[in-house]
C-alpha cells in the first residue's frame, strides 16, 4: 500500500503549477469578495478531492488493470484511495488554515462553520464519490463526481433550515433569544457524515472486489 500511496502522491505533485493556479485564483476571488473564511472550507475540498479524482486517472490510464498484477489485493488498494483522499484532505484544511493567517483572520464563529461545512462536504466526497467512480462506466464520471456531493448538501440544507427557523425565533423574540450559527448542529452532521465515510471505508473495499472478480 505505501507504494501505491507514493504513485498517487507523485501524480498529484506532477501537476502542482494547475493546482498552485486554481488555489491562487479562488482565494484572490473570495479575498476581494471578504469571504476569507472560505477558504478553509475551498482548501479542504480541493484538496481531497485530488485524491478522489485519482481513480479517474487509473482507470483513463489503465493503471487499475495493471495494478492487478501487483502483491496487493484489490480491496487494499481501494482502501488506499480512502486513505490518499483523507491525508489530501487533511493537507488541504492545514493549507487553508495558514492561508487565512496571511490574507486576514476571519472570526472564530465563521471559520468554524467554514471549516465544518468542509469536513462534511469532503467526507460526503470520499464516502460515496470513491464507490461511485470505481464502480461506475467511464462516461459517468462527471455525474458521478457531482452526486457524490448530495449527501453533504442535503446536510448544509438542513442546517440552512434550522438557521433560518433560528433568525426567525431570534427576530420575534426581539432580542431575548440569542442568534446562533448552529455549530452544534453542524458537529452532529459532520459526526454522522464521518460515520457514514467509516462504513464506505470498510464495506465497499470489500464489496467492489467481489464485483471485480465477478
Amino acid at each position: 500500500m505505501k507504494g501505491l500511496l507514493k504513485k498517487d502522491f507523485f501524480l498529484v505533485l506532477k501537476s502542482w503549477p494547475i493546482m498552485l493556479g486554481i488555489f491562487v485564483l479562488a482565494t484572490a476571488i473570495m479575498v476581494f469578495l471578504n469571504a476569507t473564511a472560505g477558504i478553509l472550507s475551498f482548501t479542504a475540498i480541493f484538496f481531497l478531492m485530488q485524491g478522489v479524482a485519482s481513480i479517474i486517472t487509473d482507470r483513463m490510464c489503465g493503471w487499475n488493470l495493471y495494478q492487478t498484477t501487483f502483491p496487493v489485493s484489490r480491496s487494499k488498494a481501494i482502501m488506499e484511495k480512502y486513505l490518499f483522499s483523507l491525508v489530501c484532505g487533511v493537507i488541504g484544511l492545514v493549507i487553508g488554515f495558514l492561508t487565512c493567517l496571511c490574507v486576514g483572520w476571519p472570526d472564530q464563529e465563521s471559520l468554524l462553520v467554514s471549516g465544518l461545512i468542509g469536513g462534511i462536504l469532503s467526507f460526503s466526497a470520499m464516502a460515496a464519490g470513491i464507490p461511485l467512480l470505481i464502480a461506475l462506466p467511464k462516461s459517468t464520471f462527471a455525474a458521478a463526481i457531482s452526486a457524490s456531493f448530495i449527501p453533504g448538501a442535503v446536510c448544509i440544507v438542513l442546517w440552512n433550515q434550522a438557521l433560518n427557523r433560528q433568525s426567525a425565533l431570534a427576530a420575534a423574540s426581539q432580542g431575548a433569544i440569542a442568534f446562533t450559527m448552529r455549530t452544534d448542529l453542524l458537529w452532529s452532521l459532520l459526526a454522522i457524515m464521518a460515520g457514514l465515510c467509516l462504513i464506505s471505508w470498510l464495506v465497499m473495499p470489500w464489496l467492489l472486489s467481489r464485483k471485480d472478480q465477478r
